[in-house]
């Protein structure tokens, strides 16, 4: 029999669950799509085709949809939307804006490019200490501002970082949290995962509404996917769970868990192909790609960009910060091989090309 943890709402057409967001009163399916794989930053999709992927997830009961300026996904969104009632679905979006004015744009741009007048939670993106949350006030200014407007309906704060899940709690102001959360603590900035989970806790226990990130640690854990993901939904903290779809094989298996199933081990490897941080020959070895990484998971070594796997979350932030960055998909063979890891990624990524892709051998990262 399915997980259905205390609180949630059975959706009898797909079987898919649903919870309410904290104290929201905004009500959001357990699964929640991450729309980082198909953007710019990774995959790189046409929105229509990311917009099909997004189509599959909500036929299949999925409500829940997370976005962020940086990640090149709102017009994928955009193109979703007009497919389906506004108010059927839910959308998260996230700017590293911290001034009034420059967070009225973000969220201007949001609308614009979504093709909406209201978002349901806008968070300051992946907030690091209690010196930024209180160094952001201004923003968050401008959120209280439009959330009384109805712009918004909810505040939130995304971050990796033990101390900001902490402070949530004290802040009334903060409605939601989307933290870095795995059981093996992959992609904490500070602190252990005891520490992370003692302090979601506390949050969910105030009335924040909890939505992860990373369960799978950014894909350095695909060959525990079972345990992580069966681990993840049956903890009660967490409203919801947001994992990036790359293919409706993976939609298909990440379903399945939802819905208390288990997939077989064919399923499994079927669904997900390797992907890495490549590393091409013309770095010029700038540092920008090192100065991004919040895990410390790149260095230039010896005049070039290394990557250190064991760190590397596969965000494809790199990518953004490298001035060489070219948005040009790249892709490799949909059959898995060697270490797996999702999704599959095919946007350019860091110094003077250090490339997020799959299935390549070449020039690929140490």
């Amino acid at each position: 029999m399915p997980i259905r943890p205390e609180g949630s709402i059975f959706v009898g057409g797909q079987g898919l669950e649903r919870k309410l967001l904290g104290s929201t009163g905004i009500e959001v399916s357990r699964m929640c799509l991450g729309t980082l794989t198909v953007g710019s930053l990774q995959m790189g999709l046409p929105p229509k085709q990311g917009a099909d992927i997004f189509q599959a997830a909500y036929d299949a009961g999925v409500n829940f949809f997370d976005s962020a300026q940086i990640y090149g996904s709102y017009p994928h969104l955009g193109a979703f939307l007009r497919r389906v009632p506004r108010e059927d679905v839910v959308i998260a979006a996230k700017s590293y804006d911290y001034t009034y004015e420059g967070m009225r744009k973000s969220v201007i741009q949001a609308l614009n490019e979504l093709g909406t007048d209201y978002i349901d939670i806008y968070l300051m993106h992946e907030q690091e200490t209690r010196h930024t949350l209180k160094g952001h006030s201004e923003g968050f200014r401008f959120l209280l501002d439009a959330k009384e407007k109805g712009v918004i309906r909810a505040i939130g704060a995304s971050t990796h970082a033990c101390e900001v899940a902490e402070a949530v709690s004290e802040m009334d102001l903060i409605d939601v949290l989307h933290p870095m959360y795995n059981y093996r603590g992959l992609g904490l900035i500070d602190g252990t995962f005891d520490r992370m989970r003692a302090a979601v806790g506390r949050a969910h226990d105030t009335g924040k509404g909890i939505y992860a990130m990373k369960v799978l640690g950014g894909g350095l854990m695909i060959e525990e996917i079972a345990k992580a993901l069966t681990w993840a939904i049956a903890d009660p903290s967490l409203d919801s769970i947001a994992l990036g779809i790359a293919n409706a094989r993976e939609l298909e298996v990440d379903l399945k868990f939802f819905n208390g199933e288990r997939p077989s081990e064919e399923e499994l490897a079927a669904s997900f192909k390797n992907k890495s941080i490549i590393v091409e020959q013309w770095c010029t070895g700038c540092g920008s790609c090192e100065a991004a990484c919040r895990q410390g998971a790149i260095a230039v070594i010896g005049g070039k960009a290394k990557v250190d796997k064991s760190k590397c979350v596969l965000c494809g932030y790199c990518g953004r910060a490298c001035p060489d960055w070219r948005s040009s998909p790249r892709s490799g063979s949909r059959s898995p091989t060697g270490s797996h890891s999702r999704p599959s990624s095919t946007a350019k990524a860091s110094t003077g090309g250090v490339v997020s892709g799959s299935g390549s051998s070449a020039a690929s990262a140490p």
